[in-house]
């Protein structure tokens, strides 16, 4: 079964910047909770801690990708769309 893909929509969402301040403060934080996982782990993650520094990074990469869609108007949403959802932005 294919998925399909619905146009990306051009309209703007209006975000307030105290808004947008509090959204980028809490991807900061859960970027830096992950850094401190990591670091606690060190090394030693073992076979069954893979599965557990994978999800560590991929909570991280979601978190910058709200920090790009929010902060970083250089960064292209198909970009931002390939690191949420793997699509190839091409």
């Amino acid at each position: 079964m294919s998925k399909k893909k619905s146009a990306p929509s051009r309209e703007a969402v209006l975000v307030s910047p105290e808004r947008s301040k509090l959204a980028l403060n809490a991807s900061w934080e859960i970027e830096s909770l992950c850094r401190m996982l990591r670091a606690i782990k060190g090394n030693e993650w073992g076979e069954e801690g893979l599965a557990d520094r994978g999800i560590i990074l991929r909570i991280e990469e979601l978190s910058c990708s709200i920090m790009s869609a929010l902060g970083d108007s250089m960064v292209p949403d198909d970009a931002v769309r390939c690191a949420v959802f793997g699509d190839d932005p091409a």
